[in-house]
């Protein structure tokens, strides 16, 4: 019940924080991404030395930290309570897009997390707890570098379409993969 309060409260944050993004709205953005965070890492500490040692606790905390961010900043983004309309051809657009990602995601998933099972079948849990503190440590360390790199090149990337053309523009973008690749290549080995 926590992870599955977790991952609701996280899917709804993950869409207001984009939300703001793209409207510009600064404090909001940095509460979503901010005070849920911090406030959820208090709850799930402050759980963990009321309740005892459970993975619970700090799922729990961090799920009622992001349902109060969203729930503090859903009236201040102009949100109202309507009743949805059914519409046909969008849901049919909604399926044919959606489907395919649902599937998509499921296989990242497998790719990014199965090989944790099969260290548990081959080794034991003590393992799979080290594997998985390895594997996040470089997998924060890769989407760091991608935080640092694609917002520098990005904007550079289109003013290269409007002043060079779309060879610079894509000439750039392989330089930000470039920089990637060498990151990714770093982490493969951390991970050896």
């Amino acid at each position: 019940a926590a992870a599955m309060a977790y991952g609701v409260s996280r899917a709804l944050l993950l869409v207001l924080v984009e939300r703001a993004r793209a409207a510009q709205q600064i404090g909001i953005y940095t509460v979503l991404q901010i005070a849920a965070s911090a406030v959820g890492l208090i709850i799930g500490l402050g759980l963990v030395a009321q309740m005892g040692n459970s993975a619970v606790w700090p799922l729990t905390g961090f799920a009622a930290a992001q349902a109060i961010s969203a729930l503090f900043v859903l009236p201040r983004i102009g949100f109202r309570l309507s009743r949805p309309a059914f519409d046909r051809t969008i849901m049919k657009e909604a399926l044919r897009y959606g489907v395919p990602l649902t599937l998509a995601s499921a296989i990242t998933w497998v790719a990014l997390y199965g090989q944790r099972f099969i260290v548990d079948m081959l080794l034991d849990r003590a393992q799979v707890g080290l594997y998985s503190v390895g594997a996040g440590i470089a997998d924060r360390s890769l989407m760091f570098i991608a935080f640092l790199v694609a917002p520098a090149i990005f904007p550079l990337a289109i003013r290269d379409v409007e002043e060079a053309g779309m060879q610079r523009a894509m000439a750039r973008l392989a330089d930000g993969l470039t920089l990637l690749a060498h990151g990714r290549a770093a982490q493969d080995r951390a991970e050896d």
